[in-house]
């Protein structure tokens, strides 16, 4: 995976929402995102648009948001760590609400030299 800006748990947290409301509905709007993380529609056009500048989201004409391919990246490869970390740490594949941020929290304070220690296979596939 290219270099990219650190990520804060709640972007993480982000993407991983956007990309799983993708897989799941097809289209993803910002509400459907502040639903699915009970959280302000203000809060998600905020996100948006300081995702576009990352250049990890798009919106089309139809206000629909779409992953870049930079942003799918991504959400698949932190998706993987947290799903391998509930692993290691809970022993389930899913997890609640309060494990979820546990996690976002600490895979946000790894730099990608010590993510890919910890997670040897999982880098660049």
């Amino acid at each position: 995976m290219k270099e990219h800006a650190e990520l804060t748990a709640s972007q993480i947290r982000y993407l991983i929402a956007i990309k799983r409301l993708y897989e799941k509905q097809g289209n993803v709007r910002g509400a459907d995102i502040a639903r699915e993380l009970k959280i302000s529609k203000a809060s998600v056009h905020r996100m948006m648009e300081l995702f576009e500048q990352m250049q990890y989201v798009k919106r089309d004409c139809g206000k629909h948001i779409i992953l870049t391919g930079d942003g799918m990246k991504i959400a698949l490869q932190y998706e993987k760590y947290s799903m391998e970390l509930n692993k290691r740490l809970f022993h389930s594949k899913l997890c609640d609400g309060i494990e979820e941020t546990a996690i976002y929290s600490f895979l946000a304070s790894l730099s990608e030299e010590k993510l890919a220690r910890l997670f040897p296979m999982e880098v660049g596939s």
